[in-house]
C-alpha cells in the first residue's frame, strides 16, 4: 500500500493544496484524509518547496504507520455497518457480568449519529465517506466547530467527541480504520468556575432525603452522600461487592480504560449500611444490581431526574462529603483516598490501595458529625 502526495490548484482562490491518497490493494477502497496543506494566493517558489517538503514528510510518517499497523490492510466497513458494529460490541458481556451501562451506550450513539447526520447534510452522495477508514481528522473538526455553532456547551461537545474516539478506536482495534482521527482534533475549554454547593450541613442533607419519598431514592441518595462515590460507580453496585461484616465496599476494575480513579476497597459509613440492607433483598442475586428498578435493570439516568427538581446533581453529594471531611480538618491523603482524587504524581504512581486502618477514625467522625 503505497501513500502519495497529490496537489490540487484552485482557479478561484489561486491556492495550492497538497493531501496524502493511498488506496487498499486488496479491495480497491480510495482513501482521501483531511487537506494537510494550504498555500496562499499565488505562491512563490520558495513557498511551494516549503509545502512540498512538508508534504512529503507527513506521506513519510503515513507510509511507516500504515506499514507499522498490527491489523495489515484495512477490514471496510460502512459508516452505517460500523456504527451497528459497535453498538453490538457494547452489549457484550466483557466478563464477571461487565457491560457498558445503557446510558453510556445510549449517548455514544446518539453522538454517532449526529455525527453521520452531520456527514451526510454536508457531502453530496459522491464524495459522502461511506467506510469508516475514510473519516478523518477534517471531518471531525469541521463537525465540532458546526456543534458549537449550534449554541452546544463546551463540556457537552468534548463529551460527543469522547464518544466518537470511542468508536473510532474500537475501528482501529479490529482493523476498520488505521489511527483514531478525533485524538488529533483538539477539544474546547471549558472556562473554570467555581461550584455553588447547594448542602452544605448535615441538616440540609437530611432535609433532602426527607423531600424524596421513595425508598430506592431516599437509600440512593444516602449512599451517595455518605460514600462521595461518582454516580458511575453506584449505579453498578451489585451485591456481591458489599461486604457487610467488614463494612467495606469492594470497587472492581473497569474493563476499558478511564481518567477517573477509584478507590478498590471502600470504607461504609453507619449511613450507607442501613441505607444498603434497607435496599437488600431478603435472597440477593449475587450479580443482581443494589440499586435496580422493578424490572431488576440497573438505575441510568434516574439518578439525575430525581435530583433536578431540587436544583442538585449527584457530583454535588460528593461535593457534600469532601466539605464534611474537610470541616472535620480530615488529612487531603484521606479524602483523596475516600474520593478516589489523584494523590498527586510520585505516590499515585506506586500507591494503589487505600489505607484502611488511617480512614476507618475519620469515618467514624464522619458518622458522628453527619447523623441522626
Amino acid at each position: 500500500m503505497r501513500v502519495a502526495v497529490w496537489t490540487r490548484k484552485n482557479p478561484t482562490t489561486k491556492r495550492i493544496s497538497f493531501y496524502l491518497r493511498w488506496s487498499d490493494p486488496t479491495t480497491g477502497i480510495l482513501y482521501r484524509p483531511a487537506l494537510h496543506i494550504v498555500t496562499s494566493p499565488k505562491p512563490s517558489k520558495a513557498e511551494l518547496q516549503d509545502c512540498r517538503d512538508r508534504a512529503e514528510a507527513l506521506r513519510v510518517d503515513k507510509q511507516r504507520q500504515i506499514e507499522g499497523t498490527p491489523h495489515g490492510l484495512l477490514i471496510p466497513m460502512r459508516l452505517h455497518d460500523a456504527r451497528d458494529g459497535y453498538a453490538e460490541w457494547m452489549q457484550q458481556d466483557f466478563g464477571e457480568g461487565v457491560q457498558a451501562a445503557p446510558g453510556t451506550q445510549t449517548n455514544a450513539l446518539r453522538a454517532i449519529g449526529a455525527f453521520l447526520g452531520y456527514l451526510a447534510t454536508r457531502e453530496a452522495p459522491r464524495r459522502l465517506p461511506l467506510f469508516i477508514g475514510t473519516v478523518c481528522r477534517h471531518d471531525v473538526a469541521l463537525w465540532r466547530d458546526s456543534l458549537r455553532l449550534k449554541g452546544l456547551k463546551a463540556d457537552t461537545i468534548n463529551h460527543m467527541l469522547a464518544s466518537l474516539s470511542g468508536w473510532c478506536a474500537w475501528a482501529l482495534d479490529y482493523g476498520h480504520s488505521h489511527e483514531n482521527p478525533v485524538t488529533l482534533v483538539g477539544k474546547l475549554k471549558v472556562q473554570a468556575r467555581r461550584a455553588q454547593l447547594p448542602i452544605k450541613t448535615p441538616e440540609d442533607f437530611w432535609g433532602l432525603v426527607a423531600k424524596l419519598g421513595d425508598p430506592l431514592k431516599r437509600g440512593a441518595v444516602i449512599i451517595l452522600g455518605a460514600t462521595g462515590l461518582r454516580q458511575g460507580v453506584v449505579r453498578a453496585i451489585r451485591h456481591r461487592q458489599i461486604d457487610l461484616d467488614t463494612r467495606t465496599l469492594t470497587i472492581p476494575k473497569a474493563h476499558g480504560s478511564s481518567t477517573k480513579m477509584n478507590p478498590p476497597i471502600v470504607p461504609l459509613a453507619r449511613q450507607a449500611i442501613e441505607a444498603i440492607r434497607a435496599l437488600t433483598p431478603a435472597d440477593p442475586r449475587p450479580i443482581g444490581h443494589l440499586l435496580a428498578n422493578g424490572d431488576g435493570q440497573p438505575l441510568t439516568g434516574h439518578l439525575n431526574r430525581w435530583l433536578k427538581p431540587h436544583g442538585l446533581t449527584p457530583h454535588d453529594l460528593r461535593r457534600f462529603l469532601i466539605t464534611g471531611y474537610e470541616t472535620l480538618s480530615a488529612p487531603q491523603r484521606i479524602i483523596d483516598d475516600l474520593v478516589g482524587h489523584s494523590p498527586g504524581k510520585v505516590r499515585g504512581a506506586y500507591t494503589e490501595h487505600i489505607n484502611l486502618e488511617a480512614t476507618w477514625p475519620w469515618v467514624k467522625r464522619f458518622e458522628e458529625w453527619l447523623g441522626p
